[in-house]
């Protein structure tokens, strides 16, 4: 697809890989992964959460042996105007 974006959780991926975890951020923190359940998790800072601007959501996934959260803050149907003229620009609206 001509508009799909990708998310930003890839991006710092090649800065760091030949750096230490963590090198490359402005603030770390050590955290206990607790067990929940059958699954394991941990908790994030509450000034963390505000500082990404974190409300509900997030994105999780891992490259390389790292993991990355990102935020998921998108209203309903964010982007759907720019998509729908992008669409009709490209006369693929038929």
């Amino acid at each position: 697809m001509k508009n799909e974006k990708k998310s930003s959780i890839e991006k710092p991926v090649a800065k760091v890989l030949h750096e230490p975890a963590g090198a490359y951020l402005k603030e770390t923190q050590i955290v206990k992964i607790r067990q929940i359940g059958n699954s394991r998790g941990l908790i994030i800072p509450n000034n963390l959460i505000n500082k990404v601007g974190i409300k509900s959501e997030v994105v999780i996934g891992s490259k390389d042996g790292v993991i990355f959260i990102e935020p998921l803050n998108r209203e309903p149907r964010e982007g759907w105007a720019e998509a729908f003229k992008a669409m009709r620009n490209n006369n693929d609206d038929e």
